[in-house]
């Protein structure tokens, strides 16, 4: 009845007064029992603040940088519409894509997700993380990406019309977002040299960007990951 009272009122705060109470002293499975509680009451209470901590920073962050995301997807955009537009010079894509289709060609379900994952992964983190060198590998990432995102659209566009280019849009709905802020903080990052203090700058924008990259861009690449490989395999 004593130890069912322990775990029914909560009563582990005071030390002397639970050995006294439960004979915690002379019943070293109670004890431990009571240690056990205590400490796994305070590791999901720890875990737990540090991930409210971490959401609450990485949206911080994000908020202060809204404009380097803005900047992001018009550098994008723009460089969608010039893929889009200029499909007869930018044909030495068609050996890249060879490239990649090549790879996932035998690939289906989880193997398919893992990959797309990974790749995703890769370019977003060089993406960000390069833009160290003064935001030009953030570009150029983005200058790649828009200007091959528009190629396909318009080859698609070419060969089956509009209608396949549109059904090609869910496959970006998590990953472009995830792009974007990537970039932008990549660029973002590479402008901490012109501040005037500007090492600490730098230091705490790659704790901030790194933050924002576990807590928002990783899980909306894996979210994209999921999407994009479900309607591949199921397209066939």
């Amino acid at each position: 009845m004593r130890v069912k009272s322990l775990f029914s009122t909560g009563c582990l705060n005071d030390e002397a007064t639970k050995y006294r109470e439960f004979g915690t002293k002379s019943n070293p499975i109670i004890k431990f029992s009571v240690w056990t509680i205590r400490m796994n009451r305070k590791i999901i209470n720890r875990i737990l603040h540090k991930r409210y901590r971490l959401m609450h920073d990485s949206w911080a962050y994000l908020k202060t940088s809204w404009g380097f995301v803005l900047a992001s997807f018009l550098i994008f955009a723009v460089s969608a519409i010039a893929g889009f537009m200029l499909v007869e010079q930018l044909s030495f894509f068609d050996s890249l894509l060879a490239d990649i289709f090549a790879k996932v060609e035998n690939l289906s379900g989880l193997p398919l997700i893992t990959f797309i994952l990974y790749n995703n992964l890769l370019s977003a983190f060089f993406g960000l993380f390069l833009g160290v060198f003064l935001g030009i590998p953030s570009f150029f990432n983005l200058l790649l990406n828009g200007s091959l995102v528009g190629y396909v659209l318009a080859r698609a566009a070419e060969t089956h019309g509009l209608g396949l280019a549109w059904r090609l849009v869910p496959h970006g709905i998590f990953e472009l977002p995830a792009v974007f802020i990537a970039t932008g903080l990549g660029m973002r990052l590479g402008m901490s040299f012109f501040s005037r203090n500007w090492k600490k700058t730098l230091k705490e924008r790659l704790i901030a960007s790194l933050a924002v990259f576990l807590a928002i861009v990783v899980p909306l690449l894996i979210v994209a990951a999921f999407i994009e490989g479900i309607l591949i395999t199921l397209s066939g």
